[in-house]
């Protein structure tokens, strides 16, 4: 049963969302949360930041080690989703599934030492069903098999993941309720808003926390970079920001709109097991 703020929160998301076509750019959901004008005694809220798809299906561990290097260069303290079970993405289609390559778990290993944290991006980050999602329409035991076989991935590399990213940020409440039996946090965005509703920082849903990340505070790096220089943060209500990247997109401007995004928020970073753990 959604309370009436949550129905507010939902009308206003679909108002924007509308009007963000119209004027063919990306909503700002985050201002919607807004407590109001920054005065004494607001502080900036630290920064968690989640990174998703590795490895990826067309990019080396070796690209993304120029991702990291950022990030560690400039103490930005980070949650990799990593897919236990690869998708192999074929010219005609989706080709199957593969396991994690040598050099992936080599990598995995490498920035889990140098202070990343690692979580459980889906299992192979395929689209199963008529909606874009991996989860989405799969039953309790079908979802309790597949998140066993991908912890067992992560224990023989000695991980535990405590979070879980959904692909294609769509879960639905059986979903929730079976993830929340094996991690502590399920994350989400703006898609995964019909079905869990519009929550902002971090929220218990059910039985897990659930930490949904929207834009602008879920795009490109320069684009963040942009809305933060615009933004005063200490409106917003929550005392951490969700942000989420794509390591992929940002090769496209060579890492540099990620270099400025670290320049900006240095500092600011908290990670998730402290978010999750002072919840």
């Amino acid at each position: 049963m959604k309370s009436a703020l949550q129905k507010k929160h939902i009308a206003g998301y679909y108002a924007r969302k509308l009007m963000s076509k119209l004027l063919l750019r990306s909503p700002d959901l985050v201002s919607m949360f807004r407590q109001g004008p920054a005065g004494p005694g607001n502080d900036t809220p630290r920064y968690i930041i989640r990174v998703d798809d590795f490895p990826h299906w067309k990019h080396s561990p070796g690209e993304f080690g120029k991702f990291h290097r950022v990030m560690r260069d400039n103490g930005l303290h980070y949650l990799l989703g990593v897919i236990p079970f690869p998708g192999v993405y074929l010219s005609g289609g989706y080709g199957g599934e593969r396991g994690l390559e040598p050099d992936e778990k080599e990598m995995i290993l490498k920035i889990r030492g140098e202070g990343a944290e690692i979580a459980m991006h889906g299992f192979s980050h395929a689209r199963t069903g008529k909606v874009k999602s991996e989860l989405v329409g799969m039953n309790e035991e079908e979802l309790e098999k597949s998140i066993r076989l991908g912890l067992e991935v992560f224990r023989k590399m000695d991980i535990r993941p405590e979070v879980f990213i959904p692909p294609f940020n769509t879960v639905d409440m059986n979903g929730i309720r079976v993830l929340g039996r094996y991690f502590k946090a399920v994350t989400g965005g703006e898609e995964t808003i019909k079905y869990l509703g519009f929550l902002w920082g971090i929220a218990r849903v059910e039985n897990i926390m659930y930490i949904p990340s929207y834009p602008p505070l879920y795009q490109k790096a320069a684009d963040i970079c942009e809305y933060l220089g615009k933004t005063d943060m200490r409106e917003h209500v929550c005392g951490y920001a969700p942000v989420t990247l794509h390591w992929t997109w940002e090769m496209e401007d060579g890492y540099r709109g990620l270099e400025k995004l670290a320049a900006l928020i240095r500092g600011k970073t908290a990670s998730w097991r402290e978010a999750i753990e002072g919840y």
